[in-house]
């Protein structure tokens, strides 16, 4: 599918309702998970959407929901949501931000078990009294499959040269 043909951008409107999908299903894992453990019947249906989801979005390739300046996308596209999913992105960026975490990936490969392992994991241990490593090395002891955690990426901001040029004829001028 070309780039910025009709066929693309219908491609990327579904990509983007799918990956609000993705955080809004993964919000309700967390929280279900938060009140009810890793093996709960509440968890069939927040495990079996989430499932669906990754397998609709990761058959190639595993999809990776990245933070960003508190910002959330869907491998490299931003997310945009609007004010009804506010409260629902707010609280999977605080719940990312707190353990220092910038993406998450998930593959087709991961089953229930593996989403219900690391929702629990996820909600149990402190961020507080834990690094993300410790989460890491804790989905790993687990057994944990196809649930990738990801370090935050920096933003690397550079001025522009208009910017440099100005601000030294700022300087000259002083």
């Amino acid at each position: 599918i070309a780039k910025g043909s009709e066929a693309g951008d219908i491609l990327d409107q579904q990509l983007a309702m799918l990956g609000i999908q993705l955080v809004t299903q993964l919000n309700v894992l967390i929280k279900t998970s938060r009140i009810h453990g890793r093996t709960n019947a509440a968890l069939d249906k927040p495990v079996d959407s989430m499932l669906t989801l990754v397998k609709t979005l990761a058959a190639d390739h595993p999809v990776a929901l990245r933070l960003q300046n508190d910002f959330l996308f869907l491998g490299d596209s931003h997310l945009k949501m609007s004010s009804q999913q506010m409260a629902v992105f707010a609280s999977i960026i605080e719940a990312l931000n707190k353990w220092h975490i910038g993406g998450v990936s998930f593959a087709s490969t991961a089953e229930s078990k593996d989403y219900r392992e690391f929702a629990y994991l996820f909600v149990s241990l402190d961020p507080e009294k834990h690094t993300l490593a410790d989460l890491q090395e804790a989905l790993q002891t687990a057994g944990v499959n196809g649930i990738e955690l990801e370090e935050p990426r920096a933003l690397q901001l550079q001025p522009s040269n208009d910017a440099e040029v100005a601000y030294q004829d700022l300087l000259r001028n002083v």
